[in-house]
């Protein structure tokens, strides 16, 4: 009778833990949505991979977007380059992780701004390239824009300069 109650409580501790860890892990995806915001991707475009002898062209589309879109739509298609205009009189976001890798989840147009690509006074065409996520990410200040530092996430880009 012993060794069955504990047997019992041995499976309802491995039941529990097991709980406690996806449920540990939804708090801390829940508590970095609400404490960086939820993504804007509303108005993200989304786009269509290029195939695989042309991943390393220009999708020139000229995409205009809102300042607080990301690139995180195209999370995992690796090496597609696309290019976007950052409308004139545009707002920064405080969704900024990085320096010259950005985290895909950060703000387009304001991490042009904080690379020295365009303003938000006159706006501008940036081109940018979706990278693999990394297993961190620096925070710097330029430009007048401040980025964070940021552990391991999962997708990133870059801004091709041409």
């Amino acid at each position: 009778m012993k060794t069955i109650r504990l047997l019992l409580a041995v499976g309802l501790l491995f039941i529990a833990s097991n709980a406690f860890c996806d449920e540990v892990t939804d708090t801390f995806e829940k508590a970095r949505k609400y404490l960086y915001g939820t993504p804007q991707t509303e108005n993200a475009p989304v786009e269509q991979p290029l195939p695989p002898a042309a991943s390393n062209q220009v999708q020139d589309t000229g995409t205009t977007i809102a300042w607080g879109t990301t690139a995180e739509p195209s999370r995992g298609k690796n090496g597609t380059r696309t290019t976007y205009y950052c409308p004139a009189g545009g707002s920064l976001s405080d969704r900024l992780w990085g320096t010259d890798l950005y985290t895909d989840d950060s703000s387009i147009c304001t991490a042009a701004v904080h690379a020295g690509l365009v303003t938000t006074a006159a706006g501008g065409t940036v081109t940018v390239e979706i990278r693999p996520g990394a297993a961190s990410y620096s925070g710097t200040s330029r430009n007048g824009v401040g980025s964070r530092g940021y552990g391991g996430w999962h997708g990133s880009f870059v801004f091709i300069r041409k």
